[in-house]
Order: structure tokens, then sequence, then C-alpha cells
């Protein structure tokens, strides 16, 4: 795959940006798993029945999270090709908005990108990400009031009795395992889409230099 001949293959400039783009769902992914390890084991020590979660488990849950997203967007094309047909366009093994783009290879490592390419897909898009603060009101007023409901409800539910009283800490842990959990959902959809493009047909991801 990586050679022709006498000619070593080179990594097109949009192949590149695939792999520094899967490099980057690939550390959300298992931070968002360690996320989800801290949190959960936080709450082990007030809840005895519940058992300490490794880092491969929490991994496990993340991953089929994520998977589960892959269900719901494959689910929400097909019923917009079925609306709109001609909207998405079969590329590989996925589906996608027709897009016509060319770019020329470039050399570059592939493990290298995998390993850090993050980096470089952080610094490529990091300039381009503009504050809403409207967006960000309106995410904290929803936070606000989503982590006020779990708070109420847990507290009606451990009210009177033996029991310890539902605590704010608890509710907190329970809202930013909710958060991190959609995060890693829409990073796995992110994954699938670079790396279903990386199987297509239609955009290579290796390229042969020009001979000299």
């Amino acid at each position: 795959m990586l050679s022709s001949g006498q000619h070593a293959w080179v990594l097109t400039e949009a192949g590149r940006m695939r792999l520094e783009a899967i490099s980057f769902f690939v550390l959300a992914l298992l931070l968002s798993a360690l996320l989800i390890r801290w949190l959960w084991n936080r709450l082990t020590p007030d809840f005895p029945r519940l058992p300490r979660l490794s880092y491969g488990k929490s991994l496990a849950i993340v991953v089929l999270w994520g998977s589960l997203f892959l269900v719901v967007l494959t689910m929400i094309a097909a019923t917009r090709e079925t609306m709109t047909p001609g909207v998405w366009a079969k590329q590989g093994l996925l589906y996608h908005i027709p897009t016509a783009a060319t770019t020329p290879p470039t050399d570059a490592g592939v493990v290298r990108l995998l390993l850090f390419g993050w980096f470089s897909f952080l610094h490529r898009n990091l300039p381009g990400v503009a504050v809403n603060v409207v967006g960000v009101a309106t995410g904290v007023v929803v936070f606000a009031l989503t982590l006020g409901v779990v708070h109420w409800l847990g507290w009606s539910w451990r009210r009177g009795g033996v029991r310890t009283p539902w605590r704010f800490r608890w509710s907190l842990t329970v809202v930013l395992a909710v958060m991190v959990l959609f995060a890693a959902g829409f990073s796995m959809i992110g994954l699938a889409r670079h790396v279903g493009w990386l199987f297509s047909t239609t955009a290579p991801t290796f390229a042969a230099p020009p001979s000299v």
C-alpha cells in the first residue's frame, strides 16, 4: 500500500488531514473513558454496592455509547435520504453529502500522524473557532437547570428515613458524566466518518509521487 515499484507512495494532503482528525477523535475517546472512570469511582465510597470501574471497562462503556450514536446517525441519514433522494452519496463504507475537492500529495508518516496528529488538528482548527456569547450563556443556563432538576430528583428519592441525604456533588457527578458521554458519542461519530473516508474508493489516501 505504501510502495509502487521503485517509488514510495506519499500521503495526500486530504489523507493527512483525515489521519490527524482520527488521532484527535481517538484521543478524545481515551480521555472520555478516563473521565468516566474517575467520575464513577468518586461515587463508590458513598455507594458501596457500586463496583470500582477499571479503565478497560470504562473504555468499553464509552465505545458502546458511541456506537449507539452511530446507529442513531445512520437512522437519521437513511430517513433523510428517503425523504430527499440524492442528498447522501455512498462513499466507501459510509455515506456523505457530496463534495468535490482535490489536494496535492505530501510526505508524512502514518504512525506519527495517528499518535501526534491531534496536535496539528487543534493547531489548524482552534484559530477558526469563534466564541458565541449567546450560545455559551445558553449552555450555562441549561447546565444549571439540568443540575437543579437532577439534584431535586435525587433529594426527593433520598429524603426521609435513615438513608444519607442526597448530596450536591452526586448530582454534579451525574451531570458531568452525561456530558462526557455525549462528547464521547460525537467523537465516535467523527472517528467513524473519517475512517470510512479512508476506505473510500473515490478519495484516495495515498498517491504515487511524480516520476523524476
